[in-house]
């Protein structure tokens, strides 16, 4: 055989041997977020998803999770090991993981990426991904003080409440209504329904 020929079939023939031995290839992705969306102030749980999509089994796998604002994490491992992932169709070849994780109470709505990383080689290498969550404010409103302390029987009196946003969220179309439970405090040619359109935090 020509000797400039031979090269080339040894580094084919050893090509062949890496593809035909296959390598392992995982896929993460977020599975779902309880509750969804969440609330500032509350605590998700979320169910991350991992799946050898390539050729080999995958031993050892190490996920991680690095919270960044506004998520902290709750008082559990940051890391977990999956001992083996098979690789598709022999056995099953995707695991879950669930992380539950505080949502700062001053974070305004919108989507928050939250980064993880996983090792195929005990931590030798890392692959660094971000997945998304879904984070709405919270609406609070409370009301503060009432102008009036006593009323006189038979005088019409006007009454002025004083209504606050102490949430982190504007407040849009509000009613606003009272209810004295004895009945021997009434409106006086109206209802006692007030409209707030839009009240800022």
């Amino acid at each position: 055989m020509n000797k400039k020929i031979m090269p080339f079939f040894c580094t084919l023939i050893l090509f062949s041997l890496l593809v035909s031995a296959g390598l392992p290839e995982i896929k993460v992705s977020l599975l779902n977020q309880d509750p969804d969306p969440a609330k500032t102030g509350d605590i998700v749980e979320l169910r991350i998803r991992l799946q050898n999509i390539g050729d080999a089994e995958a031993k050892n796998i190490i996920i991680e999770t690095l919270p960044n604002y506004p998520f902290s994490l709750l008082d559990e491992e940051a890391q977990q090991l999956i001992s083996s992932l098979p690789s598709f169709p022999e056995q099953e070849n995707a695991k879950t993981v669930r992380y539950k994780l505080k949502i700062n109470r001053d974070a305004t709505e919108g989507t928050y990426t939250l980064p993880f990383r996983y090792s195929l080689t005990k931590g030798e290498s890392w692959t660094i991904l971000e997945l998304p969550i879904d984070i709405t404010s919270r609406e609070y409103a409370q009301i503060f003080s009432i102008d009036k302390v006593k009323i006189m029987p038979g005088k019409e009196t006007p009454l002025t409440f004083t209504v606050t946003n102490v949430g982190n969220a504007p407040l849009r179309d509000m009613i606003f209504s009272w209810k004295e439970p004895k009945g021997v405090i009434l409106t006086v040619g109206t209802d006692n329904a007030r409209y707030i359109k839009f009240l800022e935090p």
